[in-house]
């Protein structure tokens, strides 16, 4: 992995390009439009599939399938299903500014009402495994410590237990705990749940039934997720939910939802918990120059997260999503699956090299797509096909390059470091304006001074950004952080200066109508509750650029002769790629080999002329047959010759027959 040396040798200015991606077409788009209308029921997106209306589900918008009906979905030969094992898992984020959330062994009595396994067999058929730690292992042996293990498990005996020792007791034996601060019952907690997934759903009312074993009451709340988003995310007002964590790499996971800088609206830390102590650990993981360290400190995390449980990991999400035998392009990204940034380049109707439109369904209305602003993952399925970052993944997940072609690092002899990123020169905005570094440098400056909270960490220690010329970004860290190449390279979008400078509202909150970016799509329209297009960007910076179709022809003959094609002379046999259309080929009509005389005689399909003109629509054999001419005494000539010796003979009989009269 790039990122890997480059932070380790810290060798002054050392320019390595990231070209893991050379392996792959990572040319696009290929198809000339992209629709994803809106089908609000699994079963719906299904029956569209199956009748070619769209080309796929993916399991990252989600639109799990069906569980019962992957067996049968498997059968289906125009259907693919593809398994891939993520980092994405379902947690159960409790509200800990909200009493009685905000008390340990409360949330830890919660944890012991919740049986995992029980879940995963029973909802998720065993296709999504319980999840044992925040950072489970597909992140990978690195950053997933094996030593984790969750602590608490089912068992409602000891929630009672924790329940009695801070005196959340049932003082009136109804059956509801009552708080001890006021000897009122409880207040049942407001689980939310998103309403389009039924299994979470009955994952909520399965673990609401087992708290209330112990006296806990929960009102499960299945609700649209605008409103989940708002009340969770803005407001800050709900109890518990269930929801998705599992963002890439292993610290941004971390970073994102566990530091308190994140407990604001608009920021990832939902359950709003404050340790100041974690606070410090996650400070020092995103500025160590240090991997192994890095590594330690991740592993600690998850070590301290189990403990404090601001939020409960419940079971893993493998990803299962189908994709259309209809459609050429799918590629399968490490821990994504076959829906990311690369199907959605090379997606298009079978047997299309390009062009056509490709339809994927989305189950819900994205919530936005402001790039300054993060919500869900369907947000950013499209906001990440409009605006590009200055470098990306490849299909194992590296670092490849984007924006900007290359990178490279200097330390200072004050302990800093400057990471270098060269642009490519020929990118343009969606509306022709060039890109420059400008645009980089006024995209970080403002994530920073507006304090933007999505880009907030991804910026830490940056003191300075310069733009040495149109083409060159020199990022200043105040340390040398191993994480930092990745987090502004990968993590950070970037926004057009021109379009941006003259917005005036808290950049977080503003209604984005028309998006402007570097990306390969351009944001063509969005009627909301039905579909949202993208059509293809033609000036992309790296545009697929359709070969010629070609075919290959073979040309062979029974004896070595030089073929002509297209005036050119090519040695038997020979075997040639050619474009479609008319092409000529000729043999000499007499060939001397070895002191023999061959003739031509015919062609393969019986033409009998050595000059020929072929249409080539397909890949073509044709061999030239040739005879040897007879050899031998040349009797033709002897008889001749015997009979004018015969004539003159007789001649002379006559003439001295007449001379003796």
């Amino acid at each position: 992995m790039v990122l890997i040396f480059l932070l380790s040798q810290h060798t002054p200015f050392s320019v390595l390009r990231a070209d893991s991606a050379s392996e792959f077409d990572y040319t696009g788009p290929r198809c000339d439009s992209l629709v994803f209308p809106l089908i609000t029921t699994k079963s719906a997106q299904l029956i569209a599939l199956k009748t070619g209306e769209v080309a796929g589900m993916a399991a990252s918008l989600w639109a799990d399938l069906p569980l019962t009906q992957i067996p049968e979905i498997e059968k289906d030969p125009e259907l693919s299903v593809v398994s891939t094992v993520s980092t994405t898992y379902f947690t159960m984020p409790m509200n800990c500014r909200k009493r009685p959330l905000n008390i340990l062994e409360f949330r830890r009595a919660l944890a012991h009402c919740i049986d995992k396994d029980y879940l995963s067999k029973t909802i998720f058929y065993g296709y999504y495994p319980s999840v044992q730690s925040c950072i489970p292992p597909a992140y990978g042996g690195d950053w997933s410590n094996p030593k984790v293990k969750d602590p608490y498990g089912f068992d409602l005996k000891r929630a009672a237990q924790l329940l009695d020792s801070i005196r959340f007791v049932d003082t009136d034996g109804n059956g509801v705990r009552n708080d001890p601060t006021t000897g009122k019952d409880l207040s049942p907690l407001r689980f939310l749940i998103p309403s389009y997934s039924p299994e979470r759903v009955r994952m909520a009312q399965i673990i609401s039934a087992q708290a209330k074993e112990v006296g806990i009451p929960i009102e499960v709340v299945p609700s649209e997720l605008g409103t989940m988003i708002d009340e969770i995310q803005s407001k800050r007002t709900f109890d518990l939910c269930c929801w998705s964590y599992g963002w890439f790499p292993a610290w941004d996971n971390i970073q994102r939802v566990y530091h308190s800088a994140q407990a604001v609206p608009g920021g990832g830390n939902d359950a709003g918990y404050y340790n100041a102590t974690w606070d410090q650990l996650i400070d020092r993981m995103m500025t160590t120059s240090n991997r192994e360290e890095l590594r330690d400190l991740i592993w600690k995390f998850q070590e301290w997260h189990m403990q404090y449980i601001p939020d409960y990991p419940l079971v893993l999400r493998v990803y299962l999503d189908i994709g259309s035998k209809k459609v050429d392009g799918w590629l399968t990204q490490s821990g994504v699956g076959i829906f990311n940034p690369w199907t959605y380049m090379n997606i298009r109707p079978k047997g299309v090299a390009q062009g056509g439109v490709v339809k994927i369904p989305i189950i819900f209305d994205p919530k936005h797509v402001n790039p300054t602003r993060d919500t869900t993952g369907m947000d950013n399925t499209i906001i990440q096909r409009i605006y590009d970052s200055l470098l990306t993944l490849d299909l194992e997940r590296s670092i490849a390059p984007n924006l900007a072609k290359e990178y490279s690092i200097k330390t200072l002899d004050n302990g800093t470091m400057v990471i270098r990123f060269q642009l490519n020169t020929n990118v343009k905005w969606h509306d022709g304006q060039p890109f420059t570094s400008e645009d980089v440098k006024y995209s970080l400056e403002s994530y920073r001074d507006k304090k933007v909270v999505v880009y907030l960490p991804y910026l830490k220690g940056m003191y300075r950004v310069e733009a040495p010329d149109k083409y060159t970004v020199d990022v200043y860290i105040s340390s040398s952080s191993y994480t930092a190449v990745y987090n502004i390279g990968v993590l950070c979008s970037i926004v057009p200066k021109h379009i941006w400078k003259d917005i005036k509202e808290d950049w977080s909150n503003y209604d984005v109508q028309n998006p402007i970016g570097t990306g390969p799509f351009k944001f063509v329209k969005w009627a909301k509750g039905e579909y949202l297009q993208l059509d293809r960007n033609p000036d992309y910076f790296r545009s697929y650029k359709p070969k010629p179709l070609t075919f290959k022809l073979s040309l062979s003959s029974n004896i070595a002769v030089t073929f002509t094609v297209d005036g050119k002379e090519q040695k038997d046999p020979v075997s040639l790629d050619l474009p479609k259309g008319t092409h000529k080929i000729s043999v000499p009509e007499y060939v001397t080999i070895g002191g023999e005389r061959y003739k031509f005689v015919r062609w393969e399909d019986q033409s009998a002329n050595p000059q020929r003109t072929i249409d080539l629509t397909g890949d073509l054999k044709v061999a030239a047959t040739y005879e040897k001419e007879a050899t031998g005494p040349p009797w033709g000539y002897i008889i001749a010759a015997l009979v004018v010796v015969a004539v003159v003979s007789l001649i002379a009989v006559r003439y001295t027959r007449k001379r003796k009269q």
